[in-house]
């Protein structure tokens, strides 16, 4: 069962992905994640870290296919150098032999801020809001490959998402 924690960006969280008191997880659509991104943008502060795993399930196929080399991620930490920034998401990356595309990707999901730097906090879930429009085309295609799906057995699913934040 999840606790409800401190912080105005955990409890935005938790009321959008828990129910009956955490002891059930939500997973978000498209729409609704935006709009849960929108929310922490809103708050106005920052969190130690917000993860946004991305799910396919698919009515044929009877089971969640869990696009984690895919998650996004930002973590934030007491002091962060610009070459730690910089580093970050390739020093990070944990699948074996990533392409340069790949590595590409993971410039844009994998970040670090410093604590309480809103204004990059905001910048960074902005520009990922903006980066969904590449980003759903390239799970689409790893969930086709995966799966082997047809595009008419493809829209027997969706795209859902587990979030997490921290403080």
């Amino acid at each position: 069962m999840a606790k409800r924690k401190e912080g105005i960006i955990n409890n935005i969280v938790y009321d959008n992905t828990m129910y009956i008191n955490g002891k059930y997880c939500l997973y978000p659509c498209i729409p609704e994640l935006v709009g849960i991104l929108e929310k922490i943008c809103d708050a106005n502060e920052t969190t130690e870290y917000i993860r946004v795993i991305p799910f396919y399930r698919n009515y044929k196929y009877d089971g969640m296919f869990e696009l984690d080399e895919y998650m996004f991620f930002i973590g934030c930490r007491k002091y962060v150098t610009k070459e730690e920034q910089e580093n970050y998401p390739i020093e990070n990356i944990w699948i074996e032999n990533p392409t340069e595309e790949y590595m590409n990707i993971q410039k844009k999901l994998t970040h670090l801020c410093e604590e309480g730097d809103v204004d990059t906090f905001k910048k960074i879930i902005q520009d990922f809001i903006k980066y969904l429009d590449e980003w759903i085309p390239i799970l689409m295609k790893e969930v086709l490959k995966y799966y082997d799906l047809t595009m008419e057995e493809f829209g027997f699913g969706y795209f859902s998402f587990e979030i997490h934040s921290e403080w």
